[in-house]
């Protein structure tokens, strides 16, 4: 980390005004996909002349068929939005009004209303993995559960072969979200293909991530990929207006189609995601093994037999191991946010804003096929796994990767090293910043 500790206990923090230990903005190169290992935007083709429909439709097939030969699904549908891949999810698999979808507390997800008014209901998480409870899904199951959305979180899986088991159990499906962790692995099966139906949105911080957005859809079952065509191109016969837009094609069956840009820049992605998975693990492991030598930080495990590909990376900050009590963590959390970034490393809160009620599937909002929220799915006293993420979480690379081409083993000794300065070169400085921000006489 740049030298031992009594070489470094002087170095004053950048917030107080030190100068920052991070010798660039490990942040600043990676702020979207789509780049060229120089940071340069990847060529993009645009498709023109009396062909260029014709074309747009082949390069729309072409990306669905190399999308099955990476996750060995026998049918991918491509389409403009994840929120819209997740939609077709519902409608292949019949789920409408009454049904319920088991899903993970406190999680993050891009999507649409279920059609007919299906409910999500929110289960706890693996407090030692922070990914889907096997055992809190079982729990939550009753005669209306149709599905389990099993979404891959930070860049990993939860434990598909508890969740199997539980599925097979009640006869219900399993909807495997991939958008995290395309290129990972579990038990040696690829992302992309661990449920009765996996789809995966194209945008935010995921190893796929192309400028508009974008998703697929994918499946082994034929009847089920029929259901899902069918809703496609029966949505793009009823919707004249977006069937019109500029950024697609403007022929009936394929309005919500993945429109030709994003098409070729998602292929391009996809052909790099080994290349790109393999280093993103290596920076992943290689930070994990530095961080674990910082007090006051706690690191989720990893799910036996999953491989990791950190399209982030989340940690619990520990109050107690810096001497504060428990109920000082969100006060911590929020002062060693502040504290990183003023050193040139970027981190978030897990959950920027406080965790509501909201139900992402309510059937009373205003229904749109290609609608995208971004909300937080509720916790409750029965989520204390979720809870405790909401209150002492800190994410690295969410929406800034330093873990892709071209970061490196360099990179990730700077942002421990930054850590380092900030958990135990400043120990002191950090306590007396957290006391300030709460009133913790009664604690």
């Amino acid at each position: 980390m740049g030298g031992g500790a009594g070489s470094m206990t002087s170095s004053r923090l950048a917030i107080d005004g030190g100068t920052p230990l991070a010798a660039q903005n490990y942040h600043a190169a990676m702020k979207g996909q789509g780049r060229t290992r120089h940071g340069q935007p990847e060529p993009v083709r645009r498709i023109t002349g009396r062909n260029s429909t014709d074309e747009a439709g082949l390069l729309t097939l072409k990306f669905e068929r190399r999308w099955i030969n990476a996750t060995g699904s026998n049918h991918a549908i491509a389409c403009r939005s994840g929120a819209l891949a997740a939609r077709l999810s519902m409608v292949s698999l019949g789920i409408g009004f009454g049904d319920e979808i088991i899903f993970p507390a406190g999680t993050y997800f891009a999507s649409p209303e279920t059609p007919n008014g299906a409910t999500v209901i929110p289960v706890d998480i693996d407090p030692l993995t922070l990914q889907l409870d096997a055992m809190a899904v079982e729990a939550a199951i009753t005669p209306r559960t149709k599905a389990i959305l099993a979404v891959n979180l930070y860049g990993t899986t939860p434990d598909f072969h508890g969740l199997r088991a539980v599925a097979d159990k009640h006869g219900i499906a399993i909807v495997e979200d991939a958008t995290d962790s395309m290129g990972a692995t579990f038990g040696g099966m690829p992302v992309g293909s661990l449920g009765a139906v996996s789809i995966c949105a194209f945008d935010g911080a995921g190893p796929i991530s192309i400028k508009g957005g974008g998703g697929v859809y994918a499946t082994d079952h034929d009847r089920q990929a029929l259901e899902a065509r069918r809703f496609l191109l029966g949505a793009n016969e009823a919707d004249e207006v977006t069937r019109h837009s500029a950024d697609v094609a403007s022929v009936s069956g394929w309005s919500y189609q993945l429109p030709t840009e994003r098409a070729t820049e998602a292929l391009g992605q996809l052909a790099r995601l080994e290349r790109a998975a393999a280093v993103r693990g290596a920076n992943g492991r290689l930070l994990s093994v530095l961080m674990s030598e910082i007090p006051g930080v706690w690191l989720p495990q990893i799910v036996q037999g999953a491989t990791h590909v950190y399209s982030s990376f989340p940690l619990l900050v520990q109050p107690d191991e810096l001497g504060m009590p428990e109920s000082a963590a969100p006060a911590l959390r929020d002062t060693v946010r502040d504290c990183i970034r003023s050193e040139g490393v970027w981190v978030d809160c897990w959950s920027p804003e406080p965790i509501g009620g909201h139900n992402i599937w309510d059937a009373s909002r205003p229904d749109s096929v290609t609608a995208e929220l971004d909300l937080t799915v509720g916790v409750g006293p029965e989520h204390q796994s979720a809870e405790a993420l909401g209150a002492c979480g800190l994410v690295i690379g969410r929406q800034h990767s330093p873990f892709s081409i071209p970061h490196n083993s360099a990179t990730m000794e700077a942002i421990a090293g930054c850590w380092h300065k900030v958990m135990v070169e400043n120990a002191a400085r950090v306590r007396e910043l957290t006391y300030e921000r709460v009133d913790l006489g009664s604690m």
